[in-house]
């Protein structure tokens, strides 16, 4: 589904107001890290070219349901490089907000003027 997505963390800490959006496709979908490992659930959020947008959250899960959006937790980790680099991980929370025309109208003010 095409989303809106504001990060509502910053390396970990929670936020006095969430970051500006990022726009594209949010896939949720079961994920294992290792073999011994039991799967997960990963949230992505995918530029149109398939690209990741930011970097996903590993052990996701959904909050909260509302009418047009959702919250997510879950853990972002980030490799500085190769097979061997560092790697560095934190609480992510995302508020995802499902752009439907309904939607934007709502968010943007863009009341429809002149429409039967």
């Amino acid at each position: 589904m095409y989303t809106a997505v504001y990060r509502l963390r910053e390396h970990g800490v929670k936020l006095p107001k969430p970051k500006d959006a990022v726009v594209g496709e949010l896939r949720l979908r079961p994920h294992q890290v290792g073999t011994n490992d039991p799967q997960a659930l990963l949230a992505e959020l995918l530029l149109d070219g398939g690209g990741l947008a930011l970097p996903p959250l590993h052990g996701a899960v959904v909050r909260t349901i509302s009418k047009g959006g959702m919250v997510i937790r879950g853990t972002a980790i980030l490799s500085r490089g190769g097979s061997k680099a560092r790697v560095q991980s934190w609480r992510q929370t995302w508020w995802c907000l499902v752009t439907t025309e309904e939607v934007v109208q709502e968010v943007f003010d863009l009341s429809p003027v002149g429409r039967v």
